[in-house]
């Protein structure tokens, strides 16, 4: 398949295993990685991507800075070994397989007055910070704790 954004790497197994710091991107509509961290060269976009060792977070100042402002900007990150990376989303049958399998949907949302990623589907505010393995696709994150 041909991509259809900049930036799109285009053998994505050569990067498996790499250290990355993925966020949703605004623009774009996909995922974003950069290389090592947040801090990073952009690596590529994707339209799904998993995740291992993966760690939450959000940088306290750009969130605050994204509130004062009224715009926003990218400061939540998920950071982990990249091990996939593709472009087919997942069908919403594969998304209640992986809840079933013991996955979590996780979320952030700026407006809120949690100032962390959390469990979406929780009764309780439950914020997450580690997770063995996230797959994002799409606008949702799946958390393997």
């Amino acid at each position: 398949m041909a991509h259809r954004y900049p930036f799109s790497v285009i053998h994505p197994e050569q990067h498996y295993g790499q250290r990355v710091a993925a966020y949703f991107n605004l623009h774009y509509k996909v995922f974003s990685l950069k290389y090592g961290g947040k801090h990073g060269n952009l690596l590529s976009h994707a339209g799904t991507c998993t995740i291992t060792n993966a760690v939450f977070e959000v940088d306290r100042k750009g969130r605050a800075r994204a509130i004062r402002e009224g715009r926003k900007n990218v400061h939540a990150h998920i950071i982990g070994s990249v091990q996939q990376l593709g472009w087919n989303l997942l069908s919403d049958a594969e998304i209640q397989s992986l809840l079933a399998s013991g996955f979590k949907r996780v979320t952030y949302d700026l407006k809120s007055k949690h100032p962390d990623f959390y469990l979406k589907d929780s009764i309780c505010y439950t914020p997450i910070s580690k997770a063995d393995r996230v797959i994002l696709s799409g606008k949702i994150a799946l958390a393997l704790i």
